[in-house]
């Protein structure tokens, strides 16, 4: 446990260190959060057929927190680690007595971490600036 709890602070520190990681997982998604609330809003339809009654945010908010963790998805394993195994780093775990079942494991929670990060920064941000309703049910 002690290894993993090692290579895992290292993967945060080494993704602190990537800006593109940062800006696709934490950046991009409230950068589309905040452009789509400019233009749409949060005021619901007076009539209530578009969107029950509810504002537009309720609906889009989901989405954007399945973007943000896409981002993480698709920017931390597949990514990461096929460099590892170009730059040998790879070779040098397995020659450290450091088996890939741990480097994985570190890598997806880093990833998980990351994810919940920008999905609780994002939530903030619609419950703060754009009037989040919680879902009654």
């Amino acid at each position: 446990m002690t290894g993993l709890r090692v290579v895992a602070a290292t993967e945060v520190r080494l993704s602190l260190r990537d800006p593109a990681a940062a800006f696709f997982s934490l950046v991009l998604p409230l950068v589309v959060l905040v452009v789509l609330m400019q233009v749409f809003g949060n005021t619901p339809d007076p009539d209530g057929t578009v969107f029950g009654g509810y504002g537009p945010t309720d609906f889009y908010v989901p989405g954007y927190l399945a973007l943000t963790l896409a981002a993480v998805g698709l920017s931390a394993l597949p990514v990461r680690l096929p460099s590892y195994d170009e730059t040998g780093v790879l070779r040098r775990f397995a020659a450290s007595g450091m088996t890939i079942g741990t480097l994985f494991a570190a890598e997806a929670a880093v990833a998980l971490l990351i994810g919940v990060l920008g999905a609780a920064l994002m939530l903030a941000v619609a419950v703060l600036g754009y009037d989040l309703e919680a879902p009654a049910d």
